[in-house]
């Protein structure tokens, strides 16, 4: 099951659908192997969440957008010392941190990376 395909079983749907409802839609037995995977990716597709009994389409979070800009950016390059400015480029001016942000936010992601005096990125694992 594809991603888009999940997300176009959203279409009209602004006020969230059950799993049932989903897979109406996919036409997919809920019961099938191929039922179950979908209600498991439901759980990892960063733009859908559970929300009072329905699922829904969610924006990510600005924080949760920066976090995961540094982790792609960590994963694609390999690298555990990077610039913060590189790795942030791929998000819109609106979303970029200051350093302060930055800062905070990186101590609040469980220690996985620190933010050197220099502006760089040290990954911590």
């Amino acid at each position: 099951m594809k991603r888009d395909g999940i997300l176009e079983a959203f279409r009209g749907a602004s006020s969230g659908i059950s799993v049932n409802e989903i897979l109406s839609r996919l036409r997919i037995d809920p019961f099938s192997a191929e039922g179950c995977a979908v209600e498991a990716l439901l759980f990892f597709l960063p733009e859908i969440r559970y929300v009072d009994g329905r699922w829904r389409i969610v924006e990510p979070a600005r924080a949760d957008r920066i976090l995961t800009a540094i982790e792609s950016y960590a994963s694609t390059t390999g690298r555990k010392v990077f610039r913060a400015a590189a790795a942030l480029e791929s998000l819109p001016l609106k979303d970029q941190p200051t350093i302060e942000e930055l800062a905070g936010l990186l101590q609040s992601a469980g220690g996985a990376y620190s933010l050197l005096p220099n502006a760089m990125i040290k990954r911590n694992q």
